[in-house]
């Protein structure tokens, strides 16, 4: 099953490394969820969606997540 967890996190700007530290997962962890080569579990949902601040149904969301344009604005200036 695709999900969006690479997508929400590169728009965080988060690197994998400091994913995984927030929600207590190993790196390798963190790719094979984001490749589908692991389950992405209702826990791992929850404790994603936490770490990410975004709703858990944005994993599962085929057009992508519900990230507010507010976000974007802001990391578009944060680089300035």
């Amino acid at each position: 099953m695709s999900n969006q967890l690479r997508t929400i996190r590169q728009l965080r700007g988060l690197s994998v490394d400091r994913l995984a530290n927030l929600v207590g997962a190993s790196r390798s962890k963190i790719y094979k969820l984001e490749n589908g080569s692991q389950r992405l579990t209702d826990i791992w949902i929850t404790r994603l969606a936490a770490a990410l601040d975004v709703a858990p149904a944005d994993f599962l969301t085929p057009g992508g997540p519900s990230i507010p344009v507010s976000y974007y604005i802001s990391a578009a200036f944060s680089d300035l």
